[in-house]
C-alpha cells in the first residue's frame, strides 16, 4: 500500500536553498528535487502543531514523520538560473555613512537570492510505503493530510506557488525519472534532507526560537533539520529509459478516420497548424522545424505530425482516433508554446470526400479512447513494432546497420535486433497501397513493417524512417517477452 503526494509547480519554477548557503553567494544551483523535509515542513506550516492546529489534531504529522524516506518522481530536464546579487534599501533610525542619495538616512545592503530552477514537467510525486500499517490508521491520517495539503500555498519560497494533492495511485502524467533512497551503507548521487523521529519537535523548537530571537535563527542551529539521506536516480542503474523530444499537443478526432487516409489526414493537420500559427494567432512565419524547410546544418529531425491509431488490441481496426504534434529535442520553450497553441486551436479537419472530422483537445485525462491516450504511445519499452509502415531511407538491402542509421537520424540509439515484413506484425497495423503512402509519386522508396529491439528502454512516441514527419514508421511499445 502506498501514499502518493503530488506537488504541481504552478509557475513551472522552484526556488529552494538546499543547505543555507545562498547568503554566501556561493550557491549556483537550486535544490532539486525538493527534499522530503521541505514537503514535510510545508505540511506542518499548513495547519501548525499542538494548540495552533485549526482543522487537524497533528497526529498525522507524527505518523508521516515516522514513515521511511519516500521515492520521488521528478522532472529530469531542469534548468537552474543562478540569481544575481542585488542591493535593497535598509531602514535606519539615524544618519549613516554612505547613505543612498534618494533615501535620507538609509543605506543599501547586498542581498543574494536563492537560485531558481525551471522544469519542463511541472509536477513531482512523493511515494511513501505505508504497508504494514492498519487501514483505519492510514485512512484517518490521509484524510487529515488532505486538509493540510489544501492549505499549502508554496514550496521553498513564496514565489514558488504549488498545488498539493494526496492521491491513491500514480497519475498518468507523473514524471518518469525516479529518485529512490539508496540502501543503508551505500552512497548515492545526491543527498536530500529527510524527516526522521524528532523532526517535528525540532521544527517546533526552531519556531519558538525564531519568535524569540528573530531572523538570526536558522536551521543550521538544529542539526536534525539538516539530516540527509542518500538518493539514487534511475540512471545510476544504467537502464534509465531514453527520452527523445516531446509532444506539444494531443488531439482527438471525431469520428475516427480510416487508417488508409493517414497521409491525407496528417498533411491537413500540418497545413492547419501552419495556417493558424500565421493567420489566426498572428504569430508570424512558423519556425522551420514546423514547416520542414530547413538547411542541412539543422539536422534530420523536424516536427512530426502523428496519427494515433487503434492497434494491437484483440479487435483493433487501425482507425485513427487522435493526432499528436511532436517536437524534437532542443526546441525552444517559446516554439513549444506557439506550436501547442496552434494545434489546440484546430476545430475541424476535412479533405474533399475523404474525411470531415471535429478536432478537440485531448490534453485532459478524461473522456479519451485508449488509442489516443498519451500513455499508449509514451510508455517506455525496449521492443517496438510499427503501426504504420516505415519508408526506407535508402534503396537497396535493409540490414541491421541500415536500421541503426535510420534510428540515429531519428535520435534513438542503435538497435540490437530487428525483424522486417511487408505485412504488419500487430493487429490493426496498416497495410497500405503505394498510392496511399507516396501519393502520385511513383518513384517513392520501398516501405515495410518492423519490430525493433533496443538494448535499453526508449520512451515514446517512437517513429523511424523517411516519412516519420508525416506519421509513417510510427511504433507502439510491446512487452519485452
Amino acid at each position: 500500500m502506498e501514499l502518493h503526494v503530488e506537488v504541481e509547480f504552478l509557475h513551472g519554477v522552484f526556488r529552494g536553498d538546499p543547505d543555507g548557503s545562498a547568503s554566501t553567494g556561493n550557491l549556483t544551483h537550486c535544490e532539486w528535487p525538493p527534499a522530503p523535509t521541505r514537503l514535510f515542513s510545508a505540511f506542518v506550516a499548513a495547519d501548525g502543531t499542538g494548540h495552533r492546529c485549526a482543522v487537524t489534531n497533528g497526529d498525522e504529522l507524527k505518523w508521516l514523520e515516522g514513515l521511511s524516506a519516500p521515492t520521488i518522481r521528478a522532472c529530469a530536464q531542469v534548468v537552474s538560473n543562478p540569481s544575481q546579487p542585488r542591493f535593497v534599501v535598509e531602514g535606519s533610525g539615524k544618519h549613516v555613512e554612505g547613505a543612498v542619495m534618494e533615501y535620507v538616512g538609509k543605506k543599501a545592503v547586498e542581498v543574494r537570492p536563492i537560485p531558481k530552477a525551471a522544469m519542463r514537467e511541472r509536477k513531482a510525486l512523493y511515494t511513501y510505503d505505508v504497508s504494514g500499517v492498519g487501514s483505519d490508521v492510514v485512512r484517518r491520517n490521509i484524510a487529515a493530510l488532505r486538509h493540510r495539503a489544501a492549505r499549502i500555498g508554496y514550496l521553498g519560497t513564496s514565489d514558488s506557488p504549488v498545488h498539493v494533492r494526496i492521491l491513491d495511485k500514480v497519475p498518468d502524467d507523473a514524471p518518469r525519472l525516479a529518485y529512490a533512497p539508496a540502501p543503508d551503507g551505500e552512497s548515492g548521487d545526491l543527498h536530500l534532507c529527510t524527516p526522521t523521529a524528532g523532526t517535528l519537535a525540532a521544527l517546533d523548537n526552531a519556531y519558538n526560537h525564531w519568535r524569540k530571537y528573530g531572523p538570526n535563527v536558522s536551521r543550521q542551529h538544529f542539526s536534525l533539520l539538516s539530516r540527509k539521506a542518500a538518493y539514487r536516480h534511475s540512471g545510476d542503474k544504467g537502464d534509465s529509459p531514453t527520452q527523445v523530444g516531446c509532444v506539444a499537443a494531443w488531439l482527438r478526432v471525431d469520428p475516427p478516420v480510416s487508417g488508409r487516409r493517414m497521409r491525407l489526414l496528417t498533411h491537413r493537420f500540418k497545413q492547419a497548424v501552419l495556417s493558424i500559427h500565421d493567420k489566426t494567432l498572428h504569430l508570424g512565419e512558423p519556425d522551420p522545424l514546423l514547416h520542414g524547410h530547413v538547411s542541412a546544418d539543422r539536422g534530420y529531425d523536424l516536427a512530426r505530425y502523428l496519427p494515433l491509431l487503434d492497434v494491437q488490441g484483440r479487435h483493433s481496426n487501425g482507425r485513427i482516433h487522435g493526432l499528436a504534434l511532436w517536437l524534437p529535442p532542443g526546441a525552444p520553450d517559446a516554439l513549444r508554446a506557439q506550436a501547442a497553441a496552434s494545434a489546440l486551436a484546430i476545430q475541424r479537419l476535412s479533405h474533399g470526400g475523404a474525411f470531415d472530422v471535429r478536432v478537440s483537445s485531448n490534453m485532459s485525462p478524461s473522456d479519451r479512447p485508449w488509442a489516443a491516450h498519451p500513455s499508449r504511445w509514451e510508455k517506455a519499452s525496449r521492443l517496438w513494432a510499427t503501426a504504420t509502415p516505415a519508408v526506407h531511407e535508402l534503396r537497396g538491402e535493409v540490414d541491421l546497420s541500415a536500421v541503426a542509421e535510420w534510428c540515429a537520424h531519428a535520435g534513438y540509439p542503435a538497435p540490437v535486433h530487428f525483424m522486417r515484413s511487408k505485412s504488419p506484425f500487430i493487429s490493426g497495423g496498416l497495410w497500405l497501397e503505394p498510392v496511399e503512402v507516396h501519393g502520385d509519386d511513383r518513384t517513392g522508396h520501398h516501405y515495410s513493417h518492423f519490430i525493433i529491439q533496443f538494448d535499453k528502454p526508449i520512451f515514446g512516441p517512437v517513429a523511424i524512417g523517411k516519412g516519420r514527419q508525416k506519421g509513417f514508421g510510427l511504433c507502439v511499445p510491446m512487452d519485452d517477452g
